[in-house]
Formats: structure tokens, sequence, C-alpha cells
């Protein structure tokens, strides 16, 4: 639990940052930022950091997380409220690949 608790408080810390877009927006709470980010620190299959929250419907949301130094989408997944907690829909989660090409190589 220890191990959890720095993660989670820079999570928390860093909520006020983290981009809320789309036509449901103003309906997340901070609570319920809050409750998103406590999803993701509680699992160890996903990146920490919280790209962005897409409100795509009321109490539903599109969440892409990525590591501390990256600025690519690593994982992405759907979560819902349900009676006033936040559930992951497990089926949604993505895992994505990033692939860099150096500048002056073309792909052929």
């Amino acid at each position: 639990m220890r191990y959890l608790a720095l993660p989670l408080a820079a999570a928390i810390l860093t909520s006020c940052a983290t981009p809320i877009v789309g036509p449901y927006a103003a309906s997340i709470s901070a609570d319920d930022i809050r409750q998103i980010h406590e999803l993701v620190a509680a699992r160890s299959d996903m990146p920490k950091v919280i790209l962005s929250i897409h409100a795509t419907q009321r109490d539903c949301v599109y969440v892409e997380t990525t590591r501390p130094i990256g600025t690519a989408v690593e994982v992405s997944f759907t979560a819902c409220k349900r009676r006033g907690k936040w559930h992951i829909n497990g089926r949604s989660v993505e895992k994505w690949r990033t692939i860099v090409i150096p500048y002056g190589h073309q792909q052929t």
C-alpha cells in the first residue's frame, strides 16, 4: 500500500492539469477526476500520467495515459460511473505502440 501512495499523491497533485474535453466535460467534477486518477494508479499494467479525459457521455469517459517522460498515448480505456463510483471497462483497454522514424529516413 505504501508503494501506491506516491504515484497516487502525484496523480492527485497533477489532476488539475489534466485536460477534460468533450461534450460532457462540464459534468466531470474534481472528485470524478480524483477517482479516475485512483483507477489508473491502482493498475500495474497502465502508465500513470493521464494525458486527457474525454467526456463522451454523461458519466462515461475515454482516458489516454502515458509514462512521465512520454508524450504519446500508451494506454487508453473507457470508464463509466455507476452508483457514484468509477469503473474501467476491461474490454476497452488498448495498448498503443509508437514507432519513431529518425529524421531523414524514409519508410519504404
